[in-house]
């Protein structure tokens, strides 16, 4: 989801701006990363969703 500004007649600049999301696993609170285990760690993630915004500004040169 975003916004697009364009502007130029033979010279455009384009300036995009927006958020994308998604599902990405991360480490689960009750595993911490200072201890030792001595037997191998299971269910040591968690599944989130996660929503960054992004920033995109372009030129272009070749347009009629």
């Amino acid at each position: 989801m975003g916004l697009m500004y364009i502007t130029g007649e033979s010279n455009r600049i384009m300036i995009s701006a927006g958020a994308v999301g998604g599902q990405v696993s991360v480490l689960s609170s009750v595993y911490d990363t200072r201890d030792s285990y001595k037997a191998p760690v299971a269910n040591y993630q968690k599944d989130m969703l996660k929503v960054s915004g992004f920033l995109s500004i372009n030129y272009s040169f070749v347009n009629k």
